[in-house]
């Protein structure tokens, strides 16, 4: 590894105004990077800083940290601008030896930039799903996805999915795949008493399927309640968490019309240190997306030894490897055969799984991926 501390720029935005999936990855990189190589200098670049975020890093007395922010009234008034356009100029001004886009985007005009440039590539379901995007996003996303993907030095994946999408759509056939963990938090068991409280202050039933993601048509939560009600278990409830969108309205109609509002549970304001017990509380975590391109949730689920089902589909099978059940809830007599069997089946063993997403591991494929 390069003997001297490098100077390395990170597109932080995310980090600090994001509370779920591009967020938690910008603030898992970081932190990650903190803790592990802590010598070197690490620029977080980012156009507003939400309250909620301000101070998500890790208080590490050895690492330097510099948060850059628009100075110039222009550039505070169009922040946008300023993180799109301005930044190249900035990279060089600041002298610094990597830029690393970490949420799917480079700045326009980063070929002026004389450092290394680095791209993060999330997904790519824009493409394979268009009709879960309305025309608009669909064109900004191919223009900002592509433009990254070709000037990039080097293209990070957050699975073989996704790398298999960036040759299928973007013609990138040299991207690196490199995973992620989930939160420090999912991996500490919270003591009995603190369990018991959380299910108590959700009012949740002692035996549930608990299913953790943002209400949306891709994540077919619908489906699985439809599933769900068709199973007709006597004593298992299911439990829903995930961010209010308009799409929970067709969940929350089906669920009233079918008088299931005893045996099914919405919770959309759960916060995120009170995940992990609602993990250990349940009787088996189900995740059965159409797509992801990565599906941190199941990271979270082997962390807290839960059972779990995923779909069948995409990255899932991926993370997943051999130690959880897959169905799709579309087969309701397959996903009631796969729950019957988690229910029944002995505690999980997910530890050699969870080896390929262990944080200091990543770190160093990371740190490799730069200093190559």
């Amino acid at each position: 590894m390069n003997a001297q501390p490098l100077r390395i720029g990170l597109d932080a935005k995310r980090a600090f105004t994001n509370g779920t999936g591009l967020g938690n990855y910008a603030r898992f990189v970081i932190n990650g990077l903190l803790a592990n190589y802590p010598q070197h200098h690490y620029y977080l670049i980012t156009p507003r800083i939400s309250e909620a975020y301000a101070n998500f890093y890790q208080n590490i007395s050895n690492a330097h940290v510099t948060i850059v922010t628009p100075t110039h009234f222009f550039e505070k008034m169009f922040p946008g601008i300023w993180r799109s356009f301005y930044l190249p100029s900035l990279l060089n001004k600041l002298d610094l030896d990597i830029y690393h886009g970490l949420s799917n985007e480079l700045p326009f005009g980063i070929n002026q930039f004389k450092g290394l440039k680095v791209v993060t590539i999330h997904d790519l379901i824009f493409k394979r799903y268009p009709q879960y995007y309305n025309p608009i996003d669909r064109f900004i996303y191919q223009q900002k996805f592509a433009y990254a993907a070709k000037h990039a030095n080097m293209v990070l994946a957050t699975s073989k999915q996704t790398s298999e999408d960036l040759a299928t759509y973007l013609g990138q056939t040299k991207s690196v795949v490199t995973y992620q963990n989930c939160l420090p938090v999912f991996s500490e068991k919270p003591l009995a008493a603190a369990i018991e409280k959380t299910v108590q202050i959700y009012q949740l039933p002692p035996t549930f399927m608990l299913s953790v993601g943002t209400f949306e048509p891709r994540k077919r939560q619908l489906e699985l309640v439809q599933t769900f009600n068709q199973m007709n278990h006597s004593h298992l409830h299911l439990v829903l968490v995930g961010k209010r969108t308009t799409y929970l309205h067709a969940i929350e109609t089906y669920i009233t019309q079918h008088r299931l509002s005893h045996k099914v549970h919405v919770l959309t304001n759960v916060q995120t240190n009170d995940l992990p017990a609602l993990y250990h509380a349940a009787s088996v975590f189900v995740y059965v997306s159409e797509f992801e391109g990565f599906g941190i949730p199941l990271i979270e689920a082997m962390r807290c030894g839960v059972p779990i089902i995923a779909a069948p589909t995409s990255s899932l099978v991926e993370v997943g490897g051999d130690v959880v059940w897959y169905a799709n809830p579309t087969n309701t007599g397959i996903f009631e055969q796969k729950v019957n069997q988690a229910l029944l089946a002995p505690k999980p063993d997910y530890s050699k799984q969870l080896q390929l997403f262990e944080t200091p591991t990543l770190m160093q494929q990371l740190m490799h991926c730069y200093t190559q």
